[in-house]
């Protein structure tokens, strides 16, 4: 398990920082903090057994980037992932990070512009939850870690309440409280001079096919198998839980056919 959360803003975000990491981090995980100036914080979480995973990684212009989760490139796991998403940030091309592969959610802290940049990826598998006002901006990976906090507005959205009990979950950017919005996929939303921009970087669109079913077929199993590879690439333990279902079958076949 992999957590975020960022505190900006006119208040002590020092102090919720830590209470919001705190509720982020369980046993054996561990916390990575950066504060480059009063008004901007950010922290992540991990396993401890995930060596691979970084604290919050500051760099000489005063950037700072944290991730949750983990990014993929074709040969596997991607090592420096924050320096990659720092240059994207810098070169103006954020929008890319809707066609990398992986389950993450980015935080990124630009103090020369007292600015915050949150990002998702594109199967919006890590959502990040965002409060904000024109003074402060309260943002986890986890819904009761930001809602806890005093600052944080907890009125209850009619929408988001008839959603969890018709369909047992909220929809799109919905949740259960009317001031705080959850980030689907693809999203990158900037919060600066107090306001909250929201930028979607990729839609799913229907492409009619210029190849057979048998072409479908072998390019469905090569890419479920190359898929397979990067995550078996990591140097921990993997397992498989079996539904008895196709796509876990199909999952076994693949990790069986990468060795």
């Amino acid at each position: 398990m992999t957590g975020l959360c960022i505190a900006a803003g006119s208040f002590d975000t020092t102090a919720a920082l830590k209470r919001m990491a705190g509720r982020l981090a369980s046993a054996n995980q561990s916390l990575g903090e950066a504060t480059p100036t009063p008004a901007l914080a950010i922290a992540n979480t991990w396993h401890a057994g995930m060596a691979h995973m970084h604290a919050p990684v500051t760099f000489d212009d005063g950037l700072v980037c944290a991730i949750a989760g983990e990014i993929f490139d074709d040969r596997g796991l991607f090592r420096e992932p924050e320096q990659l998403i720092a240059d994207l940030y810098r070169t103006g091309h954020l929008h890319k990070t809707a066609w990398l592969n992986g389950s993450f959610c980015i935080g990124i802290l630009d103090p020369t512009q007292n600015r915050v940049t949150l990002v998702t990826d594109r199967l919006g598998s890590k959502s990040i939850f965002v409060w904000h006002n024109d003074k402060a901006l309260i943002a986890s990976s986890r819904l009761d870690a930001a809602i806890r906090e005093d600052i944080v507005r907890k009125r209850l959205s009619r929408q988001g309440l008839t959603e969890l009990l018709i369909y047992q979950r909220t929809v799109a950017n919905q949740t259960q409280y009317s001031d705080v919005a959850s980030m689907t996929a693809a999203q990158i939303w900037v919060w600066e001079d107090g306001k909250l921009a929201k930028q979607t970087a990729r839609k799913l669109a229907w492409v009619k096919p210029d190849f057979s079913k048998v072409d479908a077929a072998e390019g469905l199993a090569s890419a479920l198998t190359r898929a397979t590879e990067r995550r078996l690439s990591d140097p921990v333990r993997h397992g498989l839980l079996m539904s008895g279902g196709l796509d876990s079958r199909a999952v076994l076949a693949a990790a069986h056919r990468s060795g």
